[in-house]
């Protein structure tokens, strides 16, 4: 199985170990359920995942989310809409090539984002915009197609930790 729907379904929660086995699915949607929690351990297995939809309108209070070490390539505009209490973010070691332009739209009380050990070659424009509590920064061990990709300092006033570029 590559595809998997679960859209609309009133799910609550995911169980720890659900798609063990599933090691062919490259795309899954959770939309439009009623998840309230995701455990550790719930998307354990999914080798192949390329695309995850799953819009977290149930999951407000959210404070930490990892989706690291998968094989995300991209993550769409808005992806996080709905997260406004998220505040530590980890998307490291995935195949992110680019982050486009409101990827983080909604963030603002994000204060760590962990980019690094992905593809990322450029930093467009308003990537980080409105991450106004941005304190940590990792972008290490990304294949910057330039030495001058920078971060522009004052466009994230409070960050003290930036690492893999430079400011501006």
């Amino acid at each position: 199985m590559q595809e998997l729907y679960l859209y609309g379904n009133q799910l609550t929660t995911i169980p720890a170990g659900t798609f063990q086995g599933l090691k062919q699915l490259q795309q899954l949607n959770l939309g439009y359920n009623r998840l309230t929690t995701i455990p550790a351990g719930a998307f354990q297995g999914l080798e192949q995942m390329q695309t995850l939809d799953l819009p977290f309108p149930g999951l407000k209070k959210l404070r930490w989310l990892s989706l690291g070490s998968n094989k995300l390539t991209t993550i769409p505009a808005r992806t996080f809409q709905g997260l406004e209490q998220l505040q530590e973010l980890y998307l490291e070691y995935n195949e992110l090539t680019t982050i486009p332009a409101g990827a983080f739209q909604g963030l603002g009380e994000l204060f760590k984002l962990d980019l690094h050990g992905n593809q990322l070659t450029i930093i467009p424009a308003g990537t980080f915009q409105g991450l106004v509590q941005l304190q940590e920064l990792d972008l290490r061990g990304n294949p910057w197609h330039s030495w001058s990709v920078c971060i522009n300092s004052s466009s994230l006033p409070l960050l003290y930790y930036l690492s893999g570029v430079n400011f501006c």
